[in-house]
C-alpha cells in the first residue's frame, strides 16, 4: 500500500505540477510578459544607472581617503617643508633633494596602489609638480622633477625597475605641470572631487590641500584620479545584461535626469525603438555635460518566445503523459526502498554520524547517490577536522608573532588594557620595558633578512629565560620587544630585570655558520607616575629607548619629563642637521698633525668635522654623528668631508707643505647605503689626489662584525691605491686571523690603552702585544692619545711609526696647521 500511495502520490504531483507550469506559461506570455516587460526594462535599467551611481560615489570615497593621509603623515609633511623651504631651481641641492622626492614617489606609490586608482600627485607650494605617479598597463610609473642650472628635468621609472631615469617631459592633460585648481580655496580645507572628460574616458579627480599653520597659505596639493574607460562600461554592460555607453549626446533618449539625483531615477523615461528600449543619464563634467546611455534589446527574445510558444505547449503534453506511464513503473520497482536506504544515510549525517553506510544496490543513479553520501560524509568528517584545526591556528596568528610565537601587538594591547584597569582597581604598579636591538638594521642590510629573522628568534628564546612567567613578553614589530611587569613593588626591581636582560647580550648569539655581537637598548615607564593608559605608558617607554640609544646604546633608562624635554631637543637637533647638511654652510674640518716618531715631523693630517650651530653652537662629533647616522645625512655629509679634505691636502701640497696622507674616517653606513667606490673615484678625479696620499679610517668593532660583508668593498679600494686604517684598534674583536685576512694597511692604537702606559702593566702588554702583531703583517702602526713623554718614549721603543694627541697638538684649523709645520718640520 505504501508504494502503490507513493507512485500515485508523485504521478500526482507531477501531473499537476505540469499543469500549473503550462497554465503559468500561457498566462505568462499571453498577458503578463505583454502588459510588464517595459516596466521590468525600466527597473533593470534604473538598477543599471543605480549601479553606476555607486560605482562613482564609493570611487569618490576612495580618492578622498586616498589624498587625505596628506594633511596626518607627519613624514610627508616635513618632505614637503623640506622641498618648499630648501628647493632652489638654479642652486639645486640634487643629492639631499632628489632623495626627498624618490621617498614621496614612493609614498604616493603606496597610496595609489592601496586605493586602486589610477594616478596621483603632488605639488609645491609655489603650485608646480614635485612628483606623480601614473598607472601603466600592469604597473605604476614613479616620476619626480629635478632641477638643472635652473632648468626642469623629469626622472621616472616604473615600480618593477630599480633605478630612475632622466625622460623627456610631455605635460598630460590630467596631471598639469602648474596646478589648476577646480574650487575656492576656502573649500579647498578637505578634500574634494572633480569629473572631467578626456579622450572619451570619464575622469573622476579628488583635491586635496594642505594649510600652513595659520591656514591661510598653501604648502601643498594633491590629487589623485579614477579613469572609467569604455572597457570599464563594457564589463558593467556585461554584468548587467544591458549595453552601457557615454559620449557628449544621448541619442534615442526621450527624457534625460541626472545621475547623481537618486531621487530622480523613479522618473526615468524608457524608449522602444527599433525592437530597442532606451534610457538615458546626464553628468555634469569640467569639460561639460557626458550622457550614459543604456540599451536593452528585446524584439528577438519577443519574436523567439512567440514562435516556441505552440511547439512548447504540444510538447509539455507530449511529456506529461510518457513521465506519467514511466514513473508509474519506475516507482513500483527500483524506487521507493532505495529511496528509504538512501534518506537514512542522510538521516545519519544530520545525526553527525560519519561512519560508512551499506550502500544501495540498485543499478542505477541511486546507488551512485548512495556512494557519493558515503564519500560526502568522509569528507565532511574531514573537512570538520581541518576546520577546527584552522580555526586554532588562525586564532594563534591573531594573537601571536608568526616568527617568534611570542604574544604579537594586538595580544600585548589587549593584556595592557587589562593590567591597567586591573592595576588601577587594585591600586597598584606596573611597568612597560619597551626594548629596541640595536643596528639590527645592519644585520638585515648585510647579512640578509633570514639571518636577522633567526637573530630575533634566538633573542625571542633568550628573553623568555630572564622574565617571570607571570610578565607579558611580545613581539611588537621589527626588530621591538616589549615587557609587560606586574605587581611592581620597588624600581631595584625592574632595574634587575633590566640588567638581566642587559647581560644576555654580553656574549655573541652564535647558530650555524654565524656569530654575531650585538646589544639592545631599554625604556622603561611605570603606571601610574608615567601614563595612567596604554598609549601613554608605550609611548613613553619608547621615548626612554631612544635615550637609551643617544647614550651610547646597550643600556636602560627610566621615563621622566626632563627626558621627555631630551626628545624635544633630539628632534629639534635633527631638523637643524637637516637644515645644515641641505646649506652646507654650518660645517667645517679640522686637523690633526700625525707625527712620525722617528723624526718628529708632521707627516700626515686627520680631517675631523665641527658642526657650528647656529642654534646650538659648536659641537663635536659625538654630539651629532650618530644622528647623521640615524637620519643617512652622514652620507651627503661623508661625501662633503671626503672632497674637502682632499681639495685642502692637494692645496697644501702646492703651498709646499708636504705630507704623506690625509685620513678620513667612514662611517658604517656609508659602506653600507652609498658606492664609496664611485664616490672616491670621483673626488680623486675632481681634486687630483694620488690615491696613495688618503687613508681611509673605520672602526675596528664594525668591521669585525661584517668583514664577509665588506672585504669586496675593501679590495676594490686597495685596488685603486688607497690605504685603510682600522681606528680604536684592540677594542674589539682583534685576532691575528683578522688582521691577516682584512686588506688593511694599518691598525691605530686606541687612547684608552695609550692613557695607561706607565699606570697599568696590563695596559702596557697590550700596547706592546698590537705593535708586535702589526709588525708580524708588516703593517705600519699609530698610537692615538698621546700626551706626555713618558708615552712617547715608549712607543719610540716598541717601534710605532706615527702618533697622534695633544702632546703635539690638538684639531687645529688649516691657518694653524701651516704655522706648526714651519715650526717642526723646516
Amino acid at each position: 500500500m505504501k508504494n502503490l500511495k507513493l507512485t500515485h502520490s508523485l504521478s500526482l504531483l507531477v501531473l499537476a505540477a505540469i499543469i500549473v507550469l503550462v497554465g503559468f506559461l500561457g498566462i505568462y506570455f499571453d498577458t503578463v510578459l505583454k502588459k510588464n516587460y517595459m516596466e521590468n526594462t525600466k527597473k533593470r535599467m534604473i538598477s543599471g544607472f543605480a549601479r553606476l551611481y555607486n560605482e562613482t560615489r564609493e570611487t569618490e570615497n576612495k580618492l578622498k581617503e586616498g589624498v587625505s593621509f596628506i594633511t596626518t603623515d607627519k613624514y610627508l609633511v616635513s618632505s614637503i617643508d623640506l622641498i618648499n623651504n630648501y628647493q632652489n631651481k638654479y642652486e639645486y641641492n640634487a643629492a639631499l633633494l632628489d632623495e626627498e622626492k624618490k621617498l614621496i614617489a614612493r609614498q604616493l606609490l603606496d597610496r595609489v596602489k592601496l586605493s586602486l586608482n589610477d594616478d596621483i600627485a603632488l605639488h609645491d607650494k609655489k603650485e608646480e609638480l614635485i612628483a606623480f605617479v601614473q598607472k601603466e598597463k600592469e604597473e605604476y610609473r614613479l616620476n619626480y622633477f629635478s632641477y638643472d642650472q635652473g632648468k626642469r628635468v623629469l626622472y621616472s621609472k616604473l615600480e618593477s625597475e630599480q633605478e630612475y631615469r632622466k625622460i623627456l617631459y610631455r605635460e598630460d592633460p590630467l596631471i598639469p605641470f602648474k596646478h589648476k585648481s577646480y574650487y575656492q580655496m576656502e573649500d579647498a580645507s578637505s578634500a574634494i572631487v572633480t569629473y572631467h572628460f578626456l579622450n572619451g574616458d570619464l575622469v573622476i579627480k579628488s583635491h586635496q590641500s594642505l594649510y600652513e599653520k595659520g591656514g591661510k597659505e598653501i604648502k601643498a596639493h594633491m590629487e589623485m584620479s579614477h579613469i572609467i574607460e569604455h572597457d570599464d562600461l563594457s564589463a558593467l554592460s556585461r554584468t548587467l545584461g544591458m549595453e552601457l555607453q557615454m559620449g557628449r549626446q544621448a541619442p534615442y533618449a526621450s527624457a534625460v535626469f541626472s545621475l547623481h539625483d537618486p531621487g530622480g531615477f523613479e522618473g526615468v523615461q524608457v524608449k522602444n525603438i527599433d525592437g530597442s528600449y532606451y534610457a538615458a543619464a546626464k553628468l555634469n563634467t569640467e569639460n561639460g555635460t557626458v550622457y550614459f546611455t543604456a540599451r536593452l534589446d528585446t524584439s528577438m527574445l519577443i519574436k523567439t518566445l512567440y514562435e516556441n510558444r505552440y511547439q512548447l505547449l504540444t510538447i509539455l503534453v507530449l511529456v506529461t503523459l510518457l513521465v506519467l506511464l514511466a514513473l508509474h513503473r519506475f516507482v513500483s520497482r527500483r524506487l521507493t526502498r532505495p529511496l528509504n536506504q538512501v534518506m537514512g544515510q542522510i538521516e545519519k549525517i544530520e545525526r553527525r554520524d560519519y561512519t560508512p553506510s551499506q550502500p544501495v544496490q540498485s543499478g542505477n543513479e541511486l546507488e551512485m547517490i548512495s556512494d557519493s553520501i558515503n564519500q560526502l560524509a568522509q569528507t565532511i568528517s574531514k573537512r570538520e577536522k581541518e576546520l577546527k584545526a584552522s580555526q586554532k591556528d588562525l586564532e594563534f596568528l591573531s594573537l601571536y608573532d608568526a616568527l617568534t610565537n611570542l604574544p604579537n601587538r594586538r595580544f600585548f594591547m589587549s593584556r595592557l588594557e587589562y593590567a591597567v584597569k586591573k592595576a588601577q582597581r587594585e591600586g597598584t604598579k606596573l611597568a612597560i620595558m619597551f626594548l629596541d636591538v640595536d643596528q639590527f638594521k645592519q644585520v638585515n642590510d648585510t647579512l640578509g633578512h633570514n639571518v636577522g629573522d633567526q637573530l630575533l628568534q634566538a633573542i625571542a628564546t633568550q628573553l623568555t629565560h630572564v622574565i617571570r612567567s607571570v610578565d607579558t613578553l611580545a613581539r611588537i614589530g621589527g626588530d621591538e620587544f616589549i615587557v609587560m611587569i606586574e605587581n611592581v613593588r620597588e624600581l631595584s626591581m625592574l632595574e634587575a630585570t633590566a640588567q638581566k636582560i642587559l647581560d644576555l647580550f654580553n656574549e655573541p648569539f652564535v647558530w650555524d655558520d654565524h656569530r654575531l655581537n650585538t646589544s639592545v637598548s631599554i625604556g622603561i615607564s611605570v603606571y601610574p607616575e608615567d601614563g595612567e593608559d596604554r598609549i601613554t605608558l608605550i609611548k613613553h617607554a619608547d621615548m626612554a629607548m631612544y635615550h637609551s640609544k643617544d647614550r651610547g646604546h646597550n643600556g636602560y633608562s627610566f621615563f621622566s619629563q626632563e627626558l621627555a624635554a631630551e626628545v624635544e631637543k633630539r628632534v629639534a637637533r635633527i631638523n637643524a642637521l637637516k637644515s645644515a647638511v641641505s646649506h652646507g654652510e654650518e660645517f667645517h674640518l679640522l686637523y690633526q698633525p700625525k707625527i712620525s716618531v722617528s723624526t718628529g715631523k708632521i707627516i700626515g693630517i686627520e680631517a675631523l668635522v665641527r658642526w657650528e650651530s647656529e642654534r646650538f653652537g659648536l659641537l663635536g662629533p659625538d654630539e651629532f654623528i650618530s644622528l647623521l647616522e640615524e637620519t643617512n645625512l652622514i652620507i651627503p655629509l661623508g661625501e662633503w668631508v671626503a672632497q674637502k679634505a682632499c681639495s685642502d691636502f692637494m692645496a697644501l701640497q702646492k703651498e709646499g707643505y708636504t705630507m704623506q696622507q690625509v685620513s678620513i674616517n667612514l662611517s658604517p653606513i656609508q659602506l653600507f647605503n652609498s658606492d664609496i667606490v664611485e664616490m672616491m673615484e670621483k673626488i680623486i678625479k675632481s681634486t687630483q689626489i694620488i690615491p696613495g696620499m688618503i687613508e681611509l679610517e673605520i672602526t675596528e668593532s664594525f668591521s669585525a662584525n661584517y668583514k664577509e660583508q665588506i672585504l669586496q668593498t675593501f679590495y676594490r679600494l686597495r685596488d685603486m691605491g688607497i690605504e685603510l686604517a682600522i681606528d680604536d684598534f684592540g677594542t674589539g674583536y682583534s685576532s691575528m686571523a683578522y688582521l691577516q685576512k682584512l686588506p688593511v694597511t694599518r691598525p691605530k692604537i686606541d687612547k684608552s690603552f695609550v692613557e695607561g702606559i706607565s699606570a697599568s702593566k696590563e695596559n702596557e702588554a697590550i700596547v706592546k702585544a698590537i705593535v708586535a702583531l702589526a709588525k708580524t703583517f708588516d703593517l705600519k702602526v699609530t698610537a692615538e692619545g698621546v700626551e706626555s713623554e713618558v708615552q712617547l718614549d715608549y712607543l719610540r721603543e716598541l717601534g710605532c711609526d706615527e702618533v697622534q694627541g695633544f702632546y703635539y697638538a690638538k684639531p687645529m684649523k688649516i691657518e694653524r696647521l701651516k704655522t706648526l709645520y714651519d715650526r717642526i718640520n723646516r
